[in-house]
C-alpha cells in the first residue's frame, strides 16, 4: 500500500484478499493498533516501522520474503521500546531482522534464516551447528543464532542448519551426533553445499521428526537403524548428498497433498498420512536404489508409481498392506511397471478396491510382479476362485531352485492373473495353513502361461481355474505335468464358444492333471472347448464334461484334434446332460488321428460321444467294468 490516513488513536482493520507494502525504497511507517488480512511484503531490504506501545494483528496468511543479506526490518518506532504483534493465521517467515517486538500470540512466531535482535520475545528463529563442545545435539554450545549466540538446542518449530552461515554465525564441519538426549523433532533440517559447505556427517542416535523439509546437499546423514518421520508436504526430502539407511525406516506421514517421494536407496519405507493422500515416485527404486527393507502403505496412503507419463519400478524385500480394512494402495493403474518383492506380498488387510491395484485406468495398467525370493508367500485378500482382493496383470513366481508359497485365510485363496504367469523352474505351493490355493486367469491373450519345464506344482496343494471368456482367441495351455486340478470355467454372457488347446512345451508335449473339468462358471450358455492339437492328456484322476445340474446352461466339450493324441483317463469319465438335450456337452475324437483314449474307471455319458474313425477307445479298469450300450455313442 502507498498511504492510508486514519487517526493515529483508531483501531483499524484491513481487511482484504491481500495487504501489500510498497516495494519502493522508503520506509514504511504504520500507527496506531492495526490488524491485517493476509500481509505481503517480498521486498529484500525494506524497513517497516511499527508504532512502540502499539499492536499489529495478522490475521489470515503473513507473509514477508526477504533475502540473507538483505533482510526485511520489523522495527520499533522508538528505539528500545516494544511495539506488539499478535498471529492468528499461517506464516511464511524467512530472511527478515525483528527487533523490540512482543509476540502476545498463543505459540511463538517462526521464523527462517532470520535475525532476531534486542527485545525480540517469543520469536522463534533457526540455529547453526557451531560445533564449539562434544559434538551432541543436545547441548546448547554446540547451536549459535543468527547473532552467533550460543546456549539454545534447535526444538520442534526450529530449522538445523548444518554449514554456510546464519547471520553472523558461520557453521562448523564437524561431525554431529543427535543423541538420546536430544528433543526429537525440528522442522527441518538442511545441510548446505557451496561456501563453507557441510562434508562432515549427522548421525542419528535416536528417532528424529521433521515436519518440514530434509534437504542433504552435501555431507553425509547416516540414520542406520534409527526412524525418520517426514511430516512435510510436497518434497520433504531432497538428497544429492550421502544417504545412509542401514536398518532404518523412513516414514512420510504428510497428509493430504500429494507428496513426492525421494528417489533413494530406503531400507524400510512406510507411508502412514491421518487422511486420504497420495505419495508420487520420483523414480525408480531399483539399482542402487533398491529398498534393502520392506514397504508398508497404511490406511488413507496410495503410493502411484506413474504420477505422469513415466512408469516407476520398485524393489523391495516384503510388502504389506498395514491397518484393519485398510484403504492403503500400491497404484500401478496405467502403468507398465515392474515391481520386484524378494520376500512375502500381503494385501491380506486391504479393504475393497484397495491394496494392489493395476486395473481401472486408462488404457489399464501392464505392470509386472516378480517374486524373487524362496519361500515367498503371495497372501490374499479374500477368498474364493475369484480373489478380487489380490489380482496380478504379470505375475513371476517359483524362480530356479527357490519356491513360492500362497497364502490366504480361506481354502481356495490365491491369485488371479489377467496378463501372464510365469515360472522359471522353482516349485508353487501352498503356505503353513495347508488349505488348497487357487490360481484364476482371466487373460486375454492367447499366451497366457510361460511355464518352464522344470518347475513343479506341488501335488494336491493347488486348483488352477482357467476364466479367460473371449470367444475370438484361442487359448494356449502349456502341456507340463501340472499335478493338480484344473477347471476350465469361463466366465461371459454367451451364447459363444471360448476356445482352448494344448501346446507343446519344448519337449513335453503331455499334459498331466489331477483332475479335468470343462464347462463353463455361469449359466449363461457359454461352451468351454479344449483340443488335444496333437498333444497328450493325462488325467490321473477323473474327467468331468458339462454341470452336474441338469438345468444349468454350462457347457463343455473335449476335441481330440491332429495327429496321435493319447487321452488317458485313470477314474471315471462323465459327460452331462442339459435338460435332456443332447448336442451341448461332449467327447469328440473325430477331429484327429490315431487317436487312443483310455478309461481306467466308469464311464457314464448322457450326452454326445463321437469316436472318429481312427480312433481307440480301452478300458482297463482293474476290476469288473460295465461297457456301455448305444452303439458309436458309448452310452
Amino acid at each position: 500500500f502507498g498511504q492510508i490516513i486514519y487517526p493515529k488513536t483508531s483501531s483499524l482493520v484491513l481487511e482484504a484478499a491481500r495487504t501489500s507494502v510498497s516495494t519502493d525504497e522508503n520506509p514504511a511507517q504504520l500507527y496506531g493498533n492495526i490488524t491485517f488480512y493476509n500481509f505481503t511484503c517480498t521486498t529484500p531490504g525494506k524497513i517497516i516501522y511499527f508504532e512502540a506501545g502499539k499492536t499489529y494483528t495478522f490475521e489470515g496468511s503473513f507473509k514477508l520474503q526477504g533475502t540473507t543479506g538483505a533482510y526485511i526490518k520489523l522495527l520499533s518506532s522508538d528505539k528500545g521500546n516494544a511495539w506488539y504483534i499478535r498471529t492468528n493465521g499461517s506464516e511464511e517467515l524467512s530472511a527478515i531482522w525483528v527487533e523490540d517486538s512482543v509476540n502476545l500470540s498463543e505459540k511463538e512466531v517462526v521464523t527462517h534464516l532470520s535475525t532476531l535482535r534486542e527485545g525480540a520475545v517469543r520469536w522463534d528463529a533457526d540455529y547453526i551447528w557451531v560445533g564449539a563442545a562434544n559434538g551432541l545435539w543436545s547441548n546448547g554450545a554446540n547451536w549459535a543464532d543468527s547473532t552467533n549466540t550460543t546456549g539454545t538446542v534447535p526444538g520442534a518449530s526450529d530449522t538445523a542448519y548444518f554449514g554456510g552461515s546464519l547471520g553472523t554465525a558461520t557453521g562448523a564441519n564437524t561431525a554431529s551426533n543427535c543423541d538420546a538426549s536430544f528433543g526429537g523433532s525440528i522442522t527441518s533440517l538442511n545441510m548446505r553445499s557451496g561456501t563453507n559447505a557441510y562434508t562432515s556427517t549427522v548421525t542419528l542416535n535416536r528417532s528424529l521428526t521433521v515436519s518440514s523439509t530434509v534437504t542433504v546437499s552435501s555431507g553425509t546423514l547416516n540414520i542406520t537403524n534409527q526412524t525418520l518421520t517426514l511430516s512435510g508436504t510436497g518434497t520433504p526430502l531432497t538428497v544429492s548428498g550421502t544417504f545412509t539407511t542401514t536398518g532404518s525406516t523412513v516414514t512420510y506421514t504428510g497428509t493430504t497433498t500429494a507428496t513426492s517421494i525421494a528417489t533413494v536407496a530406503y531400507n524400510n519405507l512406510t507411508l502412514t498420512p491421518t487422511a486420504a493422500t497420495t505419495y508420487n515416485m520420483t523414480g525408480s527404486l531399483t539399482g542402487s536404489n533398491a529398498m534393502t527393507g520392506d514397504l508398508t502403505i497404511n490406511t488413507n496412503a496410495t503410493l502411484d508409481l506413474r504420477p505422469s507419463t513415466t512408469d516407476y519400478d520398485i524393489t523391495f524385500v516384503n510388502f504389506s498392506i498395514g491397518g484393519s480394512s485398510s484403504t492403503g494402495k500400491l497404484d500401478a493403474r496405467n502403468s507398465n511397471s515392474t515391481i520386484t518383492c524378494s520376500g512375502n506380498w500381503s494385501t491380506s488387510n486391504a479393504a475393497t478396491n484397495s491394496g494392489f491395484l493395476w486395473s481401472g485406468g486408462t488404457p489399464s495398467g501392464t505392470p509386472t510382479v516378480i517374486m524373487t525370493g524362496n519361500n515367498g508367500t503371495i497372501t490374499a485378500a479374500t477368498g474364493g476362485y475369484y480373489n478380487t482382493g489380490q489380482t496380478f496383470y504379470n505375475l513371476q513366481i517359483a524362480p530356479s531352485g527357490k519356491t513360492t508359497l500362497l497364502g490366504g485365510s480361506a481354502a481356495y485363496d490365491g491369485v488371479q492373473i489377467y496378463g501372464t504367469l510365469t515360472t522359471s523352474g522353482g516349485t508353487i505351493d501352498y503356505d503353513s495353513t495347508k488349505q488348497t490355493r487357487t490360481i484364476s486367469f482371466v487373460a486375454s491373450a492367447a499366451d497366457f502361461m510361460s511355464i518352464n519345464a522344470s518347475t513343479t506344482f506341488a501335488s494336491g496343494h493347488l486348483s488352477l481355474y482357467f476364466s479367460s471368456n473371449s470367444s475370438t482367441v484361442t487359448y494356449n495351455i502349456p502341456a507340463h505335468n501340472y499335478q493338480n486340478n484344473i477347471t476350465l470355467a469361463p466366465n461371459g454372457t454367451g451364447p459363444y464358444t471360448v476356445n482352448s488347446q494344448i501346446v507343446a512345451n519344448g519337449a513335453t508335449t503331455t499334459l498331466t492333471v489331477s483332475t479335468l473339468t470343462i464347462s463353463s462358471n455361469t449359466n449363461n450358455s457359454i461352451t468351454s472347448a479344449l483340443s488335444t492339437n496333437g498333444c497328450d492328456l493325462t488325467i490321473t484322476g477323473s474327467l468331468a464334461i458339462g454341470n452336474s445340474t441338469s438345468t444349468n446352461t454350462r457347457f463343455g466339450k473335449l476335441l481330440a484334434t491332429g495327429d496321435g493324441s493319447d487321452i488317458s483317463v485313470t477314474s471315471n469319465v462323465t459327460i452331462m446332460q442339459y435338460n435332456s438335450l443332447t448336442g451341448y456337452n461332449s467327447i469328440d475324437l473325430s477331429g484327429g488321428t490315431n487317436v487312443t483314449m483310455t478309461v481306467g474307471g466308469t464311464w457314464s455319458n448322457s450326452d454326445t460321444f463321437t469316436p472318429g474313425t481312427s480312433s481307440t477307445v480301452n478300458f482297463n479298469k482293474s476290476s469288473a467294468q460295465t461297457i456301455p450300450t448305444g452303439g458309436s455313442t458309448l452310452g
